[in-house]
């Protein structure tokens, strides 16, 4: 079991991501980053309250603050903007870059030895990146 995982971005895919992380019991500390702090925080109390159910105690913190990464072992980037009907991969590629930009600094400053996983499309183009 590994300390603590961060992930970046807390919509759909980051969220079941968190859940599935505290249900099979990997981590004793998740965090959820995303830009709207009371969203973060609510998705992971969200997440918390199913602990009695699924029988897991791994704290769960939600916070806009990049900062709230240091010292994880493991970072999952979810962030990004979808690609939407009509659109390609190479339309999400250049916003999508820019934000793996900014979360990567975040990560050399707070979690420079954090085994980094990209989920956001495209995937391979920013994973490489990253």
């Amino acid at each position: 079991m590994v300390n603590k995982i961060s992930i970046i971005g807390a919509g759909r895919v980051g969220e079941n991501t968190a859940q599935m992380l505290a249900i099979q019991k990997l981590t004793q500390q998740i965090v959820l980053i995303d830009l709207e702090a009371q969203y973060a925080k609510g998705v992971a109390l969200d997440i918390q309250e199913t602990s009695s159910v699924y029988h897991f105690d791994t704290e769960l913190i939600g916070d806009s603050d990049i900062a709230a990464i240091k010292d994880s072992n493991i970072v999952i980037i979810t962030a990004g903007m979808p690609r939407k009907p009509g659109m390609d991969r190479a339309d999400v590629l250049g916003i999508n870059l820019k934000i793996i930009d900014q979360i990567m600094d975040g990560v050399i400053e707070y979690a420079p030895n954090a085994f980094v996983i990209v989920v956001s499309n495209p995937v391979d183009v920013l994973t490489y990146y990253a």
